[in-house]
């Protein structure tokens, strides 16, 4: 069974999206109003995770397919994500379409990937 759970924080929404009873799961965040005008245009994807005894089956492709559908209706230009690099992780997302952002650094050393939706 597949389930999205929202939360409204205030400052920004955000949905847990869960497949095959928590099997796979990810988070979907939606900056808010109070948020700059180029993060209004992005729904970030974290914290994806699938059990191990369970990868290589799609699953994780499929939550990404749902995060590009919502963050789409939602209106947002991109789906964006952070990941460490030279991981695996950063390959694969490459490879799913994620372009890494170069105006978009973060302070720990992880690259900012954008979808174009």
């Amino acid at each position: 069974m597949d389930r999205i759970h929202s939360t409204d924080w205030g400052s920004y929404i955000e949905e847990t999206i869960i497949l095959n009873d928590g099997v796979a799961f990810c988070h979907l965040s939606f900056p808010g109003k109070d948020d700059p005008p180029v993060h209004r245009k992005r729904a970030w994807l974290h914290e994806l995770t699938v059990l191990p005894e369970y990868r290589n089956l799609g699953l994780a492709t499929k939550l990404i397919g749902i995060c590009k559908e919502r963050a789409k209706a939602d209106g947002r230009k991109w789906l964006s994500l952070w990941v460490k690099p030279g991981t695996w992780m950063e390959e694969w997302y490459k490879r799913l379409g994620f372009v890494y952002d170069e105006d978009f650094m973060r302070g720990d050393g992880q690259k900012v990937y954008n979808m174009t939706l």
